[in-house]
């Protein structure tokens, strides 16, 4: 059984006496306070100085890229850390996972960790992008960066999938929108696209009826709604929120029974116009919408009274 790796003392520097290191917190992560000292600019030495720094270690991420469709593939996971930031707690995310092991390269880390989360078996070598620190500030973990070719046709979920049929649909032609009624009317020529953008798929992109709702509800999400406030994604699949009742409008098709942990999301590269801070369809399908503001946390005080 591999042996846990625990982070490694620092190496000496000759800008850098440290004084002191003590470990203050463990258990996922390690917290090291350090006094320490180290040379100026301008000559001499600085005062005593105490930073708390998180032991990270080393890591791996990786960029999954299918040219054949021009294709990205991120893993979507639920991190709490992001809602305390202010952000959607499902993240999209390239794979990843920390060098936790001994006697493991970066590149065995990350073929494991694109097998584990993603399924896909990636195409030739991995192929090195960067080195990267970050947060140096506070964190020492160093990020292993690569890209690796795979084959992304089975890669997305059902929601993934309708997205990338949804995307390569034109309105008037494809579909046709009514706002008022906040409705996605597909044509005859949609119809006959979606067939056959999802000929040969399995399961319910088989069912007619299946994949033109799964279509129906992604052109929804992508033209009327915000991720989060207006639909949800459960079970892989789109659930527009009706905005009089908040009831959820269930697609009537057959779906999994659990939601999965990760879910593997394709996006199509197409052109978008350069808009400085995005456009919101652009930032909602990549981060998703705030869902709510961030509660204030509950602070207790004690009065003290004359005894």
């Amino acid at each position: 059984m591999p042996t846990t790796a625990r982070p490694p003392a620092p190496p000496s520097h000759p800008d850098l006496e440290i004084i002191e290191a003590e470990t203050g917190f463990a258990r996922h992560i390690q917290v090291d306070v350090v006094r320490f000292r180290h040379r100026l600019f301008a000559g001499g030495w600085s005062g005593e100085r105490v930073f708390d720094i998180i032991r990270r270690g080393a890591a791996v991420a990786v960029l999954l890229y299918d040219p054949d469709r021009d294709s990205i593939v991120f893993v979507e996971q639920f991190r709490l850390a992001a809602l305390y930031g202010g952000r959607s707690p499902w993240q999209l995310e390239n794979v990843a996972g920390l060098i936790d092991t001994e006697h493991e390269t970066p590149e065995e880390v990350a073929l494991r960790e694109i097998r584990e989360e993603s399924n896909l078996e990636p195409s030739g070598d991995l192929i090195p992008i960067q080195r990267i620190l970050p947060a140096s500030g506070t964190l020492d973990e160093v990020i292993w960066l690569y890209c690796a070719r795979v084959d992304s046709t089975n890669a997305a979920g059902l929601y993934g999938t309708a997205l990338d049929i949804a995307r390569r649909l034109v309105p008037g032609d494809g579909f046709n929108i009514r706002p008022d009624e906040k409705t996605i009317r597909l044509t005859a020529r949609g119809n006959a696209r979606i067939a056959a953008l999802s000929a040969g798929l399995p399961g319910l992109w088989a069912i007619r009826r299946a994949r033109e709702e799964l279509v129906q509800h992604a052109l929804a999400a992508l033209h009327l709604y915000r991720r989060d406030v207006q639909y949800i994604v459960v079970n892989d699949t789109v659930q527009i929120v009706d905005e009089y009742t908040a009831a959820v409008m269930l697609p009537r098709m057959a779906t999994p029974s659990a939601p999965p942990i990760s879910r593997v999301v394709s996006f199509i590269a197409e052109p978008t116009p350069a808009f400085s801070g995005g456009t919101e369809l652009m930032i909602d399908s990549v981060a998703g919408a705030i869902a709510n503001p961030i509660p204030l946390p509950i602070r207790t005080s004690t009065t003290a009274t004359n005894g």
